[in-house]
C-alpha cells in the first residue's frame, strides 16, 4: 500500500511538472510577444505613430531624388507641355520645394493617406485611394498642391490649368491572395494586443502554482522567457525579410532603413525581457548553493 502511495504521488508530481513546464513556456512566449504585438498594433492603427516612424524614409536623400523625378514627370505629363525649358523649370521648382516646410507638410499628408489605405485593406473596408494589385501608394496629390505656387513663381507655363497631380510612389504591396489571412491576423492582433501582458502574468502565476517546488518553476520561467525572446526575435527577423520583398521598387532602395525604423521600438523591450529571464534563471539556480536545504541545517549546540 505504501509503495502504491509513493507511485501515485510520483505520478501526480510528474503530471504537475509537465503542466508547469507547458505553462511556463506559454508564459515566456506571451511575454515576449507583448512588446511586438503592442508596437505592431500601434503602428497599424495610430496614424501619428505611422507618420512619425516612416517620415525619415520619405525624407531620405534616396527617396527624395526618386520623388523629385516622379513628381516632375507627373506634372509635365499633366501640363501637356514637354520641352527642355518646361522640364528644367519644373524640375528646378520641385528640387527647391523638397527642402521646404511645404514638402514636410505634404509628406505628412501623403503618409496619412497611405496609412488610411493600409488600414482600410486590413479592416476590409472601402479605401480612399485607387488600389491596384494590393499596392499601397504615397499619393502625389498633396505635393502637387504644395508645388502649385512655386511652379507659378518659377514661370512654368499653363500652371493655372494644372489639375490635381495623380499617381504616386508605391510604398508596399499587400498580396491579394493573402489579404484574407492578413485581415484575420489583424483582427486577432486587435483582440490580443491589450490582453497579452495579463495573459503572460496569469500563465506565470499558474506555472508557479502547478509546478512542484519553487526553485525549479523560477528556473523554468526564466529559461522560458529567454527562449521566448529568442523565438520571437527570429520570427521578427524573418518577418522583416518578408516586408522587404513587399516593398515597392523605389522603397526597396532603402529597405534597410525601413527595417531599422520598424524594428527599433521593440529591440530594447525584447532585450530587457531576455536579460530578465536569464537573470531569474541564474539566481534561482544559485539559490540552491546559497540557501541550505530543509533538514540540512547544522546541529545547534545544546544549552
Amino acid at each position: 500500500m505504501a509503495g502504491a502511495g509513493r507511485t501515485g504521488g510520483r505520478a501526480v508530481a510528474a503530471w504537475r511538472t509537465a503542466a508547469g513546464v507547458l505553462l511556463a513556456v506559454l508564459a515566456g512566449l506571451a511575454a515576449a510577444l507583448t512588446p511586438v504585438a503592442g508596437w505592431g498594433h500601434t503602428l497599424l492603427t495610430d496614424a501619428d505613430a505611422f507618420v512619425a516612424t516612416y517620415s525619415p524614409v520619405v525624407r531620405s536623400e534616396t527617396v527624395q531624388k526618386v520623388l523629385t523625378t516622379r513628381l516632375s514627370d507627373a506634372i509635365i505629363d499633366q501640363l501637356g507641355v514637354d520641352n527642355v525649358l518646361t522640364r528644367r523649370l519644373v524640375t528646378g521648382a520641385v528640387e527647391n520645394a523638397v527642402a521646404s516646410e511645404e514638402f514636410t507638410s505634404a509628406t505628412t499628408a501623403g503618409l496619412r493617406l497611405a496609412h488610411q489605405e493600409l488600414l482600410a485593406q486590413l479592416s476590409g473596408e472601402p479605401g480612399h485611394l485607387q488600389v491596384t494589385d494590393g499596392a499601397v501608394v504615397l499619393p502625389f496629390a498633396p505635393f502637387g498642391e504644395a508645388l502649385r505656387q512655386r511652379l507659378g513663381a518659377a514661370g512654368v507655363p499653363f500652371v493655372d490649368r494644372l489639375p490635381e497631380v495623380s499617381g504616386g510612389i508605391t510604398l508596399f504591396r499587400v498580396d491579394p491572395q493573402l489579404l484574407s489571412s492578413l485581415q484575420t491576423g489583424f483582427r486577432v492582433l486587435n483582440l490580443a494586443a491589450p490582453w497579452l501582458p495579463w495573459v503572460a502574468f496569469g500563465l506565470a502565476v499558474a506555472a508557479i502554482w502547478v509546478w512542484p517546488g519553487v526553485r525549479r518553476p523560477l528556473i523554468g520561467l526564466g529559461l522560458s522567457l529567454l527562449g521566448g525572446v529568442l523565438v520571437v526575435s527570429l520570427a521578427w527577423y524573418l518577418g522583416m525579410h518578408t516586408l522587404w520583398h513587399g516593398l515597392g521598387d523605389d522603397l526597396g532602395l532603402v529597405a534597410g532603413l525601413v527595417a531599422r525604423l520598424t524594428t527599433e521600438p521593440v529591440v530594447t523591450p525584447l532585450l530587457g525581457l531576455g536579460v530578465s529571464g536569464a537573470v531569474l534563471a541564474a539566481l534561482a539556480a544559485l539559490s540552491a548553493t546559497i540557501v541550505p536545504r530543509r533538514g540540512r541545517y547544522p546541529d545547534l549546540p545544546s544549552a
